[in-house]
């Protein structure tokens, strides 16, 4: 998942290079967008929190459940 995350991080980085606007919302509903089936209970988890969460929240709860056993 960490390679994931980086890999959609870095497109993020050459696209707003490029002059492409890609606000913090848009990235997270990127990598939820795309995860793997097996993560949909991760996306499930971050979807219907009381708050929004961060892109900061959403990369580190996917680390944290890749590193699950």
């Amino acid at each position: 998942i960490s390679v994931y995350t980086r890999a959609m991080a870095d497109a993020v980085k050459k696209l707003t290079a490029m002059g492409v606007t890609i606000d913090e919302t848009y990235h997270k509903d990127l990598l939820l967008i795309n995860l793997h089936p097996s993560y949909s209970s991760v996306r499930t988890v971050l979807l219907t929190r009381a708050a929004e969460p961060t892109l900061k929240d959403v990369t580190d709860l996917l680390t944290a459940s890749a590193a699950d056993p």
